[in-house]
């Protein structure tokens, strides 16, 4: 099985969006439209708006999974181990942790690679 491929991790991430801030800070300082600079810097911070309000919207979850799932488990095996080892899932869970928790279905695309066992 391949070394996990996480091309940032949760540290390096706030450090490098640290960095970023200051740099705009610093490169904006002068800029007439302070808020706008004030916007982005928040943004950077907090994150941006994206127009949505979460209440707003209703999606439902994936009842189950594809069949093509069940063809190739280890697939889906090694891309939920490197999903949780580069910390961008959490789980598994044996209940949701929360109410507006939303689940998306698992597919799988075959590739030549797989196929052929390399």
């Amino acid at each position: 099985m391949s070394v996990p491929v996480c091309p940032f991790s949760p540290l390096v991430s706030v450090h490098l969006v640290s960095l970023l801030q200051l740099e705009f800070q610093v490169e904006l300082a002068d800029y007439p439209d302070q808020a706008s600079v004030a916007n982005i810097l928040n943004g950077l911070q907090d994150s941006f708006p994206i127009g949505v309000e979460a209440s707003s919207v209703s999606m439902p979850s994936g009842s189950s999974n594809m069949h093509s799932v069940f063809n190739h488990p280890s697939v889906i095996d090694a891309h939920l181990k490197n999903e949780v080892l580069c910390d961008q899932v959490a789980g598994p869970f044996s209940s949701p942790s929360f109410t507006d928790l939303h689940i998306s279905c698992f597919g799988v695309v075959p590739k030549s690679k797989w196929e052929n066992g390399t």
